[in-house]
């Protein structure tokens, strides 16, 4: 996985340099495989920084690169395919991407299945 920003995206939080609460709103688009730990990120943003609101959408990574780059807002991207990500950067939609997770192809059998 692997997720990156944009400075032009929306109204991103911001926090005066006085110390001040943050404020604003974070548009993130994540793959689906996503949804259920980023639900649980955002609600605990959230309840940590309450002049913040995050709205969440996720779909498939190359549906949502497609997305940012025909200029849906978006402040974080994370995409579960580094050739989407690398389509919005080359597109000048984002940059500076971080890998944060990986995945890892698993098959769960029982023991009696040979």
């Amino acid at each position: 996985m692997a997720g990156c920003g944009s400075a032009g995206a929306g109204s991103s939080p911001s926090a005066p340099a006085s110390g001040a609460e943050v404020t604003g709103e974070i548009t993130v688009l994540a793959a689906a495989s996503l949804t259920e730990s980023f639900t649980t990120l955002g609600k605990q943003f959230e309840a940590a920084h309450p002049g913040v609101e995050v709205t969440l959408s996720f779909g498939s990574s190359s549906a949502l690169a497609t997305q940012v780059t025909s200029g849906a807002p978006a402040d974080v991207f994370a995409s579960a395919s580094a050739e989407n990500m690398d389509a919005v950067v080359a597109a000048e939609a984002a940059s500076d991407p971080t890998t944060f997770a990986r995945n890892v192809m698993q098959i769960a059998v029982p023991p009696s299945n040979p």
